[in-house]
């Protein structure tokens, strides 16, 4: 699936809500990479799942270009 295709006949509201949820996706990606304490660790891993459960619809979709 493209880029294109994920977010064909979505409204802009919709489309710019999906890409700053994919941007706050990376953003947290990329602190739990650089992170060394297991607790903050541990939060930022819990932020992520609740973003993945609420968005989990188009997310599997979109996976591909998240990472």
């Amino acid at each position: 699936m493209t880029f294109k295709q994920i977010f064909k006949g979505l409204d802009s509201a919709e489309s710019e809500r999906r890409m700053e949820v994919a941007v706050r996706m990376n953003i947290l990606w990329d602190k739990l990479q650089k992170c060394d304490d297991k607790a903050k660790q541990k939060r930022i891993s819990k932020q992520i799942d609740m973003i993945r459960r609420q968005e989990t619809s188009w997310l599997k979709e979109a996976a591909f270009f998240l990472y």
